[in-house]
């Protein structure tokens, strides 16, 4: 028990070092020239070097090293506080930093205490070892300043909070609410942390010493939070790059955790339930109050605990071996229930009462196989036979199967549904969903419902690798038609980056293989076979790397363009035009090749009317569609007020995530509403306005991309550039015509 105990400590204490580090490491690079930014991050580095000096002390096994790590850990808490005060002074206006004196003064004692702490035997003198198989169990023998140093902490941590609160109390608006989040968070991690970190050694508590740094994860949750609702920092894209770091930071940790624990065996599982969070959180922070969101979050979650669960009942572990056999059937009931609701949501929650009934009674099914498995239904007991666990099912495991199979039914035929009746990008989505969810599931039923029942018991270790057929189609629903409204814009350096790193991995593995083969074989290492693989690999190494490149270019790159490089090329053409129609001509030709648009229409404005200007396309790969709008239409009164570009796409996803967007906008939902279905009548994705001295004189409409993807923030900039490029040369073109 004490072993399952540390473990457990070990997790939540390597959750608190990635996370402080990511948070630190995130919030300095967006903003190293602002000293409030530097200050909050190495008072979260502080908070990391804490979190990792306590790991490593519970994890040493050799006295000796147990205390050097024990002194260590004062480090981490010393300079944090230090830069605690220094962020509550300057916090939550941008600062210059503080005069040379000032800051030595708030940050020395802390530089001072670790100094000491590390080279002196003044705060830690010696530890009395009482278990000889836990070093971090023995008393620790303080110095005569650790009591100085409790005093200082305790100040410092005091006269921080208290100058934000009294900040919070005299501040309105968005930094009210930040300096809350942020007081508020280091508030109460602060005082549990202090309390079961600096008081428990006092009174010789050793064994919950290490949890200290556990509530950093409190303070981090509201930090968090704050960054996300009200950007905290300034930080504005932490949902795609913040998420990104933090998931890479956890995978290199976690990896380095797995072998040191030597569980190399668990790796495969640990990336696919990372990858299953990062996408559920991704798409949960995108809009967590819409139905469509937090249901494919928790299917995401569950499914990523039925990776976990199948992964220990192929590793066969001695203590609860009994409780994941059982309770795997409770998270497949889940994970399947809220598949179903996700996709009896999906694209657009429902409002109706029958339709907040059925999902309401959706969730029946993993009630009944919970009760099922409580009373041994599904489970009678497991027989080792030959070392292998060989399960006894009960009278309630055909229902469990003949349910999941239902619920496979009705979820695959909503999508199907969706796919038929949805246009655009949507019907595309649906598509990409219906393609990974049917062969995962086809995959995880194959390994896991029918196989054990004709003895291929052993066939369950590769059930896991079932949601990988769902991740690809899911990513690739985002990185591809913008799944659930997420844009994220690959750099080619990235992706060049990432392939040859990949390449270097595969190499590793495919060497480290070719040895265990070898060890098989032959008893030992060949130096020759070694050395040939690392001749190939040199020879193919380029190639392979080029190929994959080209590959990427044409997944990732494509159909997008170079925004700054045709802003430049097209504001260099579009001064030279000297007549109305030819400049027109070219503003529907730019707009059309850059965008890939099904079609393009120029409107001009009438007495009553938006008219289609008639036009002779001498490219006939441009559809110039007619159209016309009238001008008490709820869309052109929108343009003519707002003097600003509309996007379908931004109208879809403001209305159906907040009910409130019509109110902060003057108008009410349902103008917005009326807006959107003008729009959808005349299969128009984006207008755009040409103004001239606050007056419209023409308007641009596009329809929908050809490759079905939503047009970017930066696509509406580069549209609107150039709409407001062509005014100013309509208006020269009409000085040199009078």
């Amino acid at each position: 028990m004490q072993t399952f105990l540390i473990n457990w400590e070990c997790m939540l204490l390597t959750t608190a070092f990635v996370v402080t580090l990511g948070l630190g490491l995130f919030a300095y690079l967006k903003g190293s020239n602002d000293e409030v930014n530097i200050s909050f991050s190495f008072m979260l580095f502080g908070l990391t070097f804490w979190a990792g000096s306590l790991l490593a002390f519970l994890l040493v096994r050799d006295f000796n090293w147990a205390l050097i790590i024990r002194k260590l850990t004062p480090i981490g808490s010393s300079i944090l506080m230090g830069y605690f005060l220094y962020f509550s002074i300057l916090f939550p206006k941008k600062h210059d930093p503080l005069p040379l004196a000032e800051r030595y003064l708030i940050l020395a004692p802390g530089f001072i205490f670790a100094m000491i702490s590390v080279f002196t035997p003044l705060m830690i003198k010696n530890i009395q070892f009482i278990n000889g198989e836990y070093p971090f169990l023995g008393r620790p023998v303080f110095g005569e300043l650790y009591l100085v140093y409790s005093v200082y902490l305790i100040t410092y941590f005091a006269s921080a909070v208290t100058i934000l609160i009294y900040k919070y109390l005299f501040s309105e608006g968005r930094e009210k609410l930040q300096i809350f989040y942020v007081a508020f968070g280091a508030l109460l991690a602060g005082v549990g942390g202090i309390f079961v970190s600096l008081f428990f050694p006092l009174v010789n508590v050793v064994n919950l010493f290490t949890i200290g740094p556990v509530f950093i994860l409190v303070a981090s949750f509201f930090i968090t939070y704050a960054i996300i609702k009200y950007r905290l920092l300034g930080i504005e894209d932490f949902l795609t790059r913040g998420l990104a770091l933090f998931f890479i930071l956890f995978a290199f940790v976690g990896t380095i955790m797995i072998f040191i624990y030597n569980k190399a065996s668990f790796l495969p599982a640990f990336y696919l339930m990372l990858i299953q969070g990062a996408l559920g959180l991704l798409i949960y922070f995108k809009d967590r109050r819409n139905e469509v969101n937090f249901s494919f979050t928790y299917f995401n979650l569950s499914f990523a605990l039925w990776v976990y669960f199948m992964y220990m009942i192929a590793l066969r572990p001695v203590l609860f071996l009994s409780f994941y056999h059982k309770y795997v059937f409770v998270v497949s009931a889940l994970m399947f229930s809220f598949l179903l609701y996700f996709t009896s949501v999906f694209p657009k929650p429902k409002k109706d009462f029958m339709a907040v009934f059925s999902r309401t009674l959706i969730f029946i099914f993993p009630a009944i196989i919970f009760l099922l498995t409580l009373y041994d239904f599904m489970l009678k007991n497991i027989d080792i036979k030959a070392g292998i666990p060989v399960p006894a099912w009960g009278s309630g495991y055909p229902v469990f199967v003949f349910l999941s199979f239902a619920y496979i039914f009705f979820s695959l035929f909503n999508l199907l549904k969706s796919y038929l009746f949805l246009q655009g990008k949507e019907k595309a989505q649906a598509l990409c969903l219906f393609l990974g969810l049917a062969l995962s599931l086809f995959f995880l039923g194959s390994t896991t419902w029918l196989v054990p029942w004709f003895r291929g018991v052993r066939i369950i270790m590769f059930a896991p690798f079932s949601v990988l057929f769902f991740v690809f189609f899911t990513s690739y629903a985002i990185l591809k038609y913008h799944f659930m409204d997420i844009e994220i814009v690959f750099r080619r350096g990235f992706v060049y980056g990432t392939i040859r790193a990949f390449v270097m991995i595969l190499y590793a593995l495919v060497l480290l293989v070719t040895e265990r083969i070898l060890w098989m074989f032959i008893g030992g290492n060949s130096i020759v076979v070694t050395s040939l693989s690392i001749v190939v690999f040199a020879a193919f190494f380029q190639p392979f790397v080029n190929f994959l490149q080209n590959l990427a270019d044409r997944f990732f790159f494509h159909e997008y363009y170079d925004y700054q490089i045709s802003l430049l090329h097209v504001s260099r053409l579009i001064a030279d035009y000297r007549a109305y129609n030819e400049l027109v001509n070219f503003v529907i030709k730019t707009f059309s090749k850059t965008m890939q648009a099904v079609y393009v229409s120029f409107l001009i404005p009438r007495e009553a009317e938006y008219l289609s200007l008639s036009l002779n396309m001498e490219d006939k790969e441009i559809i110039y569609k007619k159209m016309r709008f009238d001008k008490r239409l709820p869309v052109i009164r929108l343009i003519e007020e707002s003097l600003d570009v509309v996007s379908l796409d931004y109208l879809e996803e403001q209305i159906f995530a907040k009910r409130a967007f019509g109110k902060s906008f003057g108008k009410s939902r349902d103008f917005f509403i009326d807006v959107k279905d003008a729009m959808e009548k005349e299969s128009v994705s984006v207008i755009v306005p040409v103004v001239l001295r606050g007056r419209i004189i023409g308007i641009v409409a596009l329809g929908y991309k050809v490759s079905k993807d939503i047009y970017t923030q930066q696509d509406l900039m580069f549209l609107m550039t150039i709409a407001n490029q062509s005014a100013v040369v309509f208006d020269n073109i009409n000085l040199l015509q009078d």
